[in-house]
């Protein structure tokens, strides 16, 4: 390897032009800026000498007090970027300090000595804090959204997942004027949009199929409709509670009819609803103080967004007023109210619940109607005043993923797989007849 050494003196009087043109002194000059602004004011530079290798050139520049500052160059590429100079370093004025363009692959490597690095002047560090007291003060003062934190005693937080596809029991509804069982299909649709599976629980089930049903599903689903719980409800909704209270997660969600059956059964009480004037209306909600424990808001920070835009799709004209469930112990200390909405005439009613150390929820509206429920009336305009934004079809889908992940810590299956596949509402014959109220249903006969 043949390596020369130049003298700096010899570089400033021209009389070696070829070799720091070869070498790309302009790299070292850029370089050396970056440093200037770090060191005394008098602190003049000089370069001791110019390594030239055969596997490429290293410059070793002197920093008075402060050591030898040593920089690879094969890989700067300088002089295609910055041109070159007619003397590589200008020191008198003081050159204007900037960026010089390196590239990543060339790792600037230090000869450290002992000498400490002292500031030029305190100023930079004196903007330097106040900018970081700024940027805290932001931190802290200003309002950011809302994000529920978990609950302290959260009930699936040590449980594991035991069902990957979990299979929810979605409770049926008699047509009266047809005399058969339906399902609306949007609620399947919502469970499946977060890994479910559903099958139907039919209306008029003995117990004997409850039973056989309740050990094979993952959870069971309330939806919305209309008309008091019936017997299927009530023994669904007092063995769910049993096998909790046993050891056994089993969750439960009700929507609208669905809610206000929980609160009815609870209660023990089928008179215990309130008129209100919330059909098809599409309300925003107003979180409680307790919320930052709630297990469900808690899920996602989309939902923050259900206080501020009109998402929550509300078709009911009963409910319960908060005033009325603050005012019933048996729901008081059973369930927590999360959040509360205003119908037309300003009432305020409890538009969600989950209860305190099971895992039963409730809302008052309709999550699955966001991204589902789409229909027109005859005129062509929109049917229902259903918000089918961005926002809202996302949070429909956190509500879906939250009761699915409650359901898949349950350990639940059919013993007989042809049965599971015979009963899964994949195979369900749908109808539009309830268009454009409904999409879709699906329809069971009944004997």
């Amino acid at each position: 390897m043949s390596r020369a050494r130049v003298p700096w003196k010899t570089m400033l009087d021209g009389e070696s032009k070829p070799p720091w043109r070869c070498a790309g002194l302009q790299g070292v000059r850029s370089l050396l800026a970056i440093h200037r602004w770090a060191v005394e004011s008098d602190a003049i530079p000089t370069v001791d000498f110019i390594e030239t290798c055969n596997d490429g050139d290293r410059f070793n520049l002197r920093l008075p007090s402060h050591g030898i500052w040593s920089y690879p160059t094969p890989d700067l590429g300088h002089r295609a970027r910055c041109g070159s100079f007619s003397s590589p370093f200008a020191l008198r004025p003081r050159p204007l300090i900037c960026m010089p363009q390196i590239a990543e692959s060339a790792p600037i490597l230090f000869k450290v000595t002992t000498s400490p690095m002292r500031l030029r002047r305190p100023f930079p560090l004196l903007v330097v804090g106040l900018l970081a007291l700024c940027t805290l003060l932001v931190v802290v003062v200003v309002p950011r959204p809302l994000y529920f934190a978990p609950s302290v005693a959260n009930l699936k937080a040590t449980l594991p997942i035991l069902t990957k596809n979990p299979i929810i029991g979605i409770h049926a509804h008699r047509n009266s004027q047809h005399g058969d069982d339906f399902i609306v299909a949007s609620y399947l649709k919502w469970v499946e949009s977060a890994g479910g599976r559903g099958v139907r629980i039919p209306y008029n089930a003995t117990t004997a199929e409850l039973d056989e049903l309740l050990e094979s599903v993952n959870g069971v689903l309330f939806p919305g409709g209309s008309g008091d719980p019936n017997d299927a409800a009530t023994y669904i909704y007092k063995k769910a509670l049993g096998l909790n209270r046993n050891g056994t997660y089993f969750p439960l969600w009700g929507t609208c009819l669905g809610f206000e059956w929980l609160i009815e059964l609870q209660a023990e009480d089928s008179s215990i609803l309130d008129k209100v004037d919330a059909d098809n209306i599409s309300s925003t909600l107003a979180f409680q103080q307790s919320n930052d424990a709630s297990r469900l808001l808690s899920f996602s920070h989309h939902f923050d967004k259900l206080a501020t835009q009109g998402i929550a799709a509300n078709f009911h004209n009963y409910g319960i007023l908060q005033s009325h469930f603050d005012a019933t112990p048996k729901l008081t200390s059973f369930y927590k109210v999360l959040a509360t909405s205003e119908d037309r005439q300003g009432l305020t009613y409890v538009a969600a619940i989950e209860a305190f150390d099971v895992p039963f929820y409730a809302v008052q509206f309709h999550p699955e109607k966001n991204p589902y429920e789409l229909g027109d009336d005859k005129t062509g305009g929109a049917m229902n005043l259903v918000d089918h934004s961005y926002e809202a079809i996302v949070i429909s889908q956190e509500f879906a993923h939250f009761f699915v992940g409650e359901a898949r810590r349950n350990g639940n299956h059919f013993a007989d797989p042809a049965k599971e596949a015979a009963l899964l509402l994949l195979n369900a014959h749908t109808s539009n007849r309830s268009y454009p109220y409904f999409e879709e249903t699906l329809l069971f006969p009944v004997n």
